[in-house]
């Protein structure tokens, strides 16, 4: 026996209702499927640290999904933006040293005092297990020089305490401004190879020129 005949015309308030009810379950389970949409869109965005509801460390794949339509943006508004690859120095013996906790306290108080300095419209995410990635909207590589200042002074004012003692946190740090010539992968392999270039020279955690 099929639920609704909507064959025939509705001639009762038992096929009103029924209808009724038809329509009530269908929007019923559309809202469900955007639920489900909403969670699993929410379950990308892994997060090490929380400051608000609208602020989190984005995983690496929603990073990449987010940059693109800022890129879009600051191409159209002719606005410079920049791509930040920050690494922890000694991340391993962090955690040899105070603990298996420790790493993941030090991802979050890097992560919160880099959220101290971004802008609204700024994006941080986790990049790789001791890196971060930032996309600067609306700053050139200088300008964001300063910004990344501003944070290695933070993180010489505040130093972690994983409750193994007290110890200070040093970043390497690459800056690549986006050209609207390249790609994104450009960019960020242009950050990467001054990344590079700065842990040789080993000036991790000094000012920036």
């Amino acid at each position: 026996m099929s639920f609704l005949d909507i064959s025939r015309p509705i001639d009762s308030g038992f096929d009103t209702v029924v209808m009724f009810g038809a329509v009530i379950t269908t929007f019923a389970c559309m809202m469900a499927l955007i639920l489900l949409t909403n969670q699993r869109l929410i379950d990308r965005l892994g997060t090490v640290a929380n400051l608000d509801d609208s602020r989190a460390v984005l995983s690496r794949r929603a990073f990449l999904d987010s940059v693109e339509p800022l890129l879009e943006s600051s191409l159209s508004s002719q606005q410079p933006s920049t791509i930040v690859l920050l690494n922890i120095d000694n991340f391993s013996e962090i955690n040899d040293k105070y603990g298996g906790k420790s790493g993941d306290q030090t991802l979050a108080h890097v992560a919160l005092l880099v959220m101290r300095v971004l802008g609204r419209q700024d994006l941080l995410a986790r990049y790789s297990g001791s890196e971060f990635i930032l996309f600067i909207y609306g700053k050139s590589a200088q300008q964001s020089k300063t910004l990344m200042n501003r944070l290695l002074v933070l993180l010489k004012q505040n130093a972690l305490d994983t409750g193994r003692g007290p110890f200070q946190v040093n970043l390497s740090i690459g800056i690549a401004e986006h050209r609207f010539s390249e790609g994104v992968s450009e960019t960020i392999s242009k950050a990467m190879v001054e990344l590079q270039q700065q842990k040789r020279t080993e000036i991790s955690s000094a000012k920036l020129a």
